[in-house]
């Protein structure tokens, strides 16, 4: 059924089938950017998910493998993981797999996008209730 109405907001989360890293993924919001760190340099996170992330990229090649540290909002202490680059999209955006990260910090990373899900769907609630 079609209601005419149209949505023009991105997806925070989204799932596609044919992606490499074939997993939910979340859009971090602009006023809430999430960074990783590699050499004392922060780089902002385009999306992540439980395995992997997105990120600009600033120099990278495809199969490199890094050692990082991401700091999850709201969730201590810091995950230290490897990052391997799988491909790197004609937006320049690279496309990564953690490698050798803990299913403690993969379950960091599901916390974070429930809360944050959870956040969003209240604040649509309440602005849906507000006259």
């Amino acid at each position: 059924m079609y209601s005419g109405r149209k949505n023009h907001d991105e997806p925070l989360f989204t799932f596609e089938s044919r992606s490499r890293r074939a997993s939910h993924r979340f859009r971090p919001l602009k006023s809430e950017p999430i960074f990783f760190t590699l050499a004392e340099k922060a780089y902002e996170i385009v999306d992540i998910g439980g395995g992997g992330l997105a990120f600009r990229n600033t120099g990278f090649a495809a199969g490199q493998r890094v050692e990082i540290e991401l700091e999850i909002p709201g969730f201590a202490p810091l995950i230290r993981t490897g990052l391997e680059v799988r491909s790197i999209c004609e937006n320049n955006i690279c496309h990564c797999a953690f490698a050798g990260i803990s299913e403690e910090d993969v379950e960091k990373i599901h916390q974070y996008m429930l809360e944050k899900q959870k956040e969003m769907v209240r604040s649509k609630k309440t602005a849906r209730t507000i006259p």
